[in-house]
């Protein structure tokens, strides 16, 4: 499982450093690695600031409808928006075990699975319609 550096780390690091945890570490023992983005594959965009699987598409009678100058707008990247997990900068930076205490890797993995199970229910109740 590639865990990476969201938004949700921050709460993490925020965690981490806060004088009240009485199990507080210094986050920056977690040592990282960079590789390329995995949403926008290095590119840095998306359209519309979406995921791949939530892209725009268009059915090829939708695209054949299209004004040609409309077709070549989509084509060009005008309605590319940054990338909604690299913010546009193209690579990550991604936890990594090796050379990382094993206390802290344990504490960055258990976050990790509170925030997966959190926004997995989050996900539930919004299928459920609550």
């Amino acid at each position: 499982m590639v865990m990476f550096l969201t938004p949700t780390a921050r709460a993490y690091f925020a965690w981490c450093v806060d004088p009240e945890n009485p199990d507080a570490h210094d986050p920056a023992l977690l040592r990282l690695e960079r590789i390329v983005c995995t949403t926008c594959r290095g590119k840095g965009s998306t359209w519309l600031g979406r995921e791949p699987w939530d892209a725009v598409s268009f059915t090829g009678g939708e695209w054949n409808e299209m004004h040609p100058d409309e077709q070549d707008e989509w084509m060009d990247g005008t309605y590319d928006q940054p990338c909604p997990l690299c913010d546009g900068q193209r690579v990550l930076d991604v936890p990594t075990p090796e050379g990382t205490p094993t206390a802290v890797w344990e504490a960055w993995e258990a976050h990790e699975r509170e925030e997966w199970e959190h926004r997995a229910e989050v996900r539930a109740e919004m299928r459920a319609g609550c």
